[in-house]
């Protein structure tokens, strides 16, 4: 069950093993999403609905792989899955895919170079360095940082 408040997961204090593992466990979920974005799979699906077999074809990936991460995100409610079909979200099939107009492909961009930061975590430690290192007066950067706040608002 997700928190109300996005942040209070991480407010609860740890106190028993099982509330450990779930915290060490919850990054499993945003890695499945953050691969689903880094294939373009729900562009790929589109408004479509897709056999797996078809669809790794098409994507030129793993059928086993591909099958496994689809059941993923169809727990998380990001696929819908029929018998052996596969067809998007209504979320999916707008604000993840990059053919639609409500596409949020720079939030979604920052979102992402966010997570690969916070890999890098004991490294930033180490160093003492921050884990972002954008330029912000860079003008692409303070672009792209614009349009992600936009596609946030939308």
């Amino acid at each position: 069950m997700l928190p109300a408040d996005r942040g209070s997961r991480m407010n609860r204090p740890i106190t028993t093993f099982e509330a450990f593992r779930d915290a060490l466990s919850a990054y499993r979920l945003p890695r499945v999403i953050l691969t689903a974005l880094e294939l373009k799979l729900f562009t790929i699906i589109g408004k479509r609905v897709w056999l797996i077999s078809d669809l790794a074809r098409e994507m030129k990936v793993s059928e086993r792989g591909l099958s496994i991460l689809c059941r993923n995100l169809a727990m998380a409610g990001l696929l819908r899955k029929k018998g052996e079909s596969y067809r998007n979200s209504p979320l999916a099939a707008t604000a993840l895919n990059a053919d639609d107009r409500a596409y949020r492909g720079n939030y979604l961009q920052l979102i992402t170079s966010h997570a690969d930061d916070w890999m890098r975590l004991a490294e930033s430690v180490r160093t003492g360095e921050p884990l972002d290192k954008d330029e912000p007066e860079d003008p692409d950067y303070r672009r792209q940082f614009t349009w992600a706040m936009h596609h946030r608002t939308l």
